[in-house]
């Protein structure tokens, strides 16, 4: 199997990269404090903006 790293698959490999980060984070964040998961992650979003 050849792998090219031009401009399009090294961009698709960030993305792919960045969406496994985000998952894992939201896993542990999850696993993290079951209770109030949706609580933060709004009080999060309203900050961020």
């Amino acid at each position: 199997m050849q792998i090219n790293l031009d401009k399009k698959s090294g961009l698709l490999l960030g993305i792919i990269a960045a969406l496994l980060v985000v998952i894992v984070v939201l896993l542990v964040d999850k696993v993290g404090d079951e209770g109030n998961f949706i609580e933060t992650h709004a009080q999060q979003i309203q900050v961020a903006r």
